[in-house]
This record gives structure tokens, sequence and C-alpha cells, in this order.
């Protein structure tokens, strides 16, 4: 099981920005994204909703998440916690109406870590430093996936059976499948409630 891998996130070491080192491959259907609604600055109104790199990190659009979407998870997030993407292992950035904060969700975890209120400084960086590029979006496991299993659709994340935190093994590429990233957050969150 990975661990959270930072609570506290304050320096950043390679400032690449998301605009320019992710690339929109699929719209979704509706391209109007939750992070283009809540922050309207540029460049972020511009963002539009969809899969990014092949499915490594994809954004949500504001007709198929909402509040709802995350309120499981409520504890950890906020009460009215809206999810801005999600990653191709169904970890959730999301914003918190409750204290205006951004969060990254780690459902296997059943945690999640504050990465504060300065939008620019997280979604400019948080992605690309090179310790927490490596940690949340594991490069090399999802090439490994990506060669295996079929290619992600919007709304989908790899899926590994069984759930970490029941012991599954994420090292081992045929114990994934895809599936939807909203039914898996919220079977999670369902089997976390039931083991505690």
């Amino acid at each position: 099981m990975r661990a959270a891998p930072y609570a506290n996130v304050s320096c950043f070491k390679k400032k690449i920005m998301f605009t320019t080192d992710f690339n929109l491959d699929t719209p979704a259907e509706h391209e109007t994204s939750i992070l283009s609604k809540v922050l309207k600055s540029e460049p972020w109104c511009n963002v539009k909703a969809g899969i990014y790199n092949s499915g490594l990190l994809t954004i949500c659009d504001n007709a198929n998440y909402d509040f709802n979407t995350l309120k499981e998870w409520a504890a950890h997030v906020g009460d009215e916690a809206l999810p801005i993407a999600f990653t191709a292992w169904g970890e959730v950035l999301c914003i918190s109406f409750t204290n205006r904060r951004f969060y990254w969700l780690f459902p296997q975890e059943n945690g999640a870590s504050d990465l504060g209120d300065a939008a620019d400084e997280i979604l400019n960086n948080l992605l690309r430093d090179e310790k927490l590029s490596s940690a949340l979006l594991d490069l090399e496991r999802f090439n490994n996936l990506k060669e295996n299993l079929p290619s992600l659709k919007y709304g989908e994340c790899y899926i590994v059976k069984p759930y970490q935190m029941l012991g599954g093994d994420e090292k081992n590429p045929t114990n994934y499948k895809t599936g939807d990233v909203g039914v898996y957050l919220s079977l999670v969150a369902q089997t976390w409630e039931q083991n505690s």
C-alpha cells in the first residue's frame, strides 16, 4: 500500500506549468471543467475537462461530477468538496467549499493531504514536483499498465483487485482492471466503513 506522500507541501523544486506539461488527449462530452468554474482566472478558466496524458490525469467536468461525488469522504475533505481531477489510480484532487482549501484524497489509505489554499502554486507545481510526481503519478507503473490493459476512458481509473487495503498487490499488473472512478470511490468508502 502506498502511503499518502506528503501532509504538508511547502517547496517545489521543479516548476513546470500544468498547462504546458499536460496534454488533453480526449475531451469529455461536457468540456466545461469544474476547475474552470471554480477558478475563473487565466489559465484555469480555459482548462477543458477530459483525459490528459493518456489517463495519467483526468480533469472533471461539471456535468458528471458534483458535491455528491465525494460526500462519503466528507470526514477527510469537508461536506462541500468538488473533485477537480483524479489520477489513473483514483486519487482525487478536490477543493473544499467548507474551508476553501485543496486536498488530495487517497481512498486506499482512507486519508487526505491538506494542500493549502494557493491555487496557482498547487495546480502549476504540485503534479510536476519530482518527489510528488513520483509518489502521486507513478509513471513507471502507469506505463506498464497502459501496455497491458485497455486505455482509460473518461471517468475511469485503474483499480487493483483486491483493493490494496484488503491486501491487493499494486505492483502486479495482472491484478488491475479499469473501472468507473465514482463507483470506485463509493465502494472504497463503504469498504472502509464496514472494516472500521
